[in-house]
């Protein structure tokens, strides 16, 4: 039996040569017949074929048969080795939960390929906190990833190879939406303002609720959203008396998160009008007594100024209790 070494997605001529009947046989007293070993009954009836050989072929013989029309019978066997460099699967991803990161890479090859693991982030190895296991199952290999990482890792490569060659793929990381603490509502006398942020992949879409307002574009609310890993949504809208409490929620494929926001209240401008008030007031206080008091000033002034003019000679006497008292006891004393 002769082999016949093959690459997977390759076309191949093959056993013609061998099936070719010898210098003095014409070929138009021969019928030929070809047959699989994983195919059932015969395959082709050809003097030559031509096939792509898949990894379903691998180990298996192709036999072709030339009968003489004195029947004559000859044939030929040959077993085939497929042989394929490895092939990562599309659509593999990683996933983050928190600070856990977990991957998955499958490969199809023959030999079967061995996996390996590299980051621009991150090092990716089983001495550096990673637990990382590969297992075959005949021409497919799946290697798994796992370990705790701090904060978003770089690219994360998955790496395929065998004797027939190598594949890398880079793989997405995928994470439940997490909403960052700086979410917050803030509100005055006049308008509610609201943000919300959170860090996902793919995506994430933030929506808003509340138990005391109905929170939609259409109800008076202004909602700005920027996409991309991390997500803000801005809520914008006038100040109800008593609002009830203010949800965000972020989802995206890998699942959702809502979270109440804090809501502040801003007394700069309140207090700015109600400090300008008592300025005025105090002002205005201030500006009376100031008044009252210089009235009495000038009538003080006014009486202790005042006299009487008496007698031909235009000589002034002061009027003034005193004076006044002084000339009653004279009289009284005859002087």
């Amino acid at each position: 039996m002769e082999e016949a070494k093959l690459q997977h997605g390759v076309v191949q001529a093959s056993a013609c040569m061998t099936c070719s009947p010898p210098g003095n046989c014409p070929a138009t007293s021969l019928t030929f017949q070809w047959r699989k070993s994983n195919v059932p009954g015969i395959w082709k009836n050809s003097p030559s074929i031509t096939f792509t050989p898949s990894l379903d072929d691998h180990g298996t013989t192709i036999t072709c048969e030339m009968s003489h029309s004195k029947g004559k019978t000859t044939q030929k066997t040959l077993l085939l080795h497929v042989y394929k460099k490895p092939e990562i699967f599309k659509d593999l991803q990683c996933k983050r939960n928190m600070t856990v990161i977990y991957c998955e890479c499958s490969a199809m090859a023959n030999p079967p390929a061995s996996i390996t693991w590299s980051s621009t982030g991150i090092n990716v190895t089983e001495t550096s906190g990673f637990s990382i296991k590969s297992s075959s199952h005949g021409y497919n290999t799946v290697s798994r990833l796992e370990g705790s990482v701090m904060s978003p890792p770089g690219d994360i490569l998955c790496t395929a190879g065998n004797t027939e060659g190598s594949e890398s793929q880079k793989l997405p990381i995928y994470e439940k939406p997490q909403i960052l603490q700086e979410s917050h509502c803030r509100k005055n006398l006049s308008a509610i303002y609201c943000e919300c942020s959170a860090m996902a992949n793919p995506p994430a879409s933030i929506t808003w609720s509340s138990t005391g307002i109905n929170v939609t574009e259409t109800s008076g609310f202004s909602i700005n959203s920027s996409s991309g890993y991390r997500t803000v949504s801005r809520l914008e809208g006038a100040a109800m008396s008593r609002p009830g409490d203010i949800w965000c929620t972020a989802e995206n494929t890998e699942g959702s998160v809502s979270q109440k926001l804090p809501i502040y209240v801003d007394w700069t401008r309140p207090l700015l009008i109600g400090g300008g008030i008592i300025a005025f007031l105090i002002l205005g206080i201030t500006c009376a007594v100031f008044a009252i008091k210089n009235c009495r000033v000038k009538k003080n002034i006014s009486r202790s100024n005042s006299y009487v003019m008496e007698g031909p000679n235009n000589n002034a006497k002061a009027k003034d209790p005193e004076s006044r008292n002084e000339a009653s006891r004279n009289t009284k004393r005859g002087i």
